[in-house]
């Protein structure tokens, strides 16, 4: 659950990807850890950058906001809210809370 580059991440698949599975997961305490995972052939993963982090495990929802948590449009940038039965307890309506972390 940290930051993988493309470069560390192809070295993995190229040298281990016939023996073992890869997964790039991303996530953070408050949501269980690991709230999405990222395991696409090596012909989808993008030139440079970082691994994406993938699509949202069944327990985890993504939402992409604006500085007031509206929903942003597809492409447009925002910051990243994770939902879901995952999501430790004590955050709902605890916008302070969320702030502080």
């Amino acid at each position: 659950s940290d930051s993988c580059s493309v470069t560390d991440y192809r070295v993995l698949q190229e040298r281990f990807g016939a023996d073992i599975r890869i997964i790039n997961s991303y996530g953070v305490t408050e949501a269980a850890i690991d709230s999405s995972f990222y395991d696409e052939e090596l012909s989808k993963l993008p030139s440079s950058g970082h691994v994406p982090i993938g699509q949202a495990w069944l327990n985890a929802r993504f939402y992409i906001v604006d500085s007031q948590l509206n929903p942003v449009p597809i492409g447009v940038l925002g910051e990243l809210c994770i939902g879901g039965a995952g999501v430790a307890r004590g955050y709902l309506n605890r916008t302070d809370l969320t702030a502080e972390k």
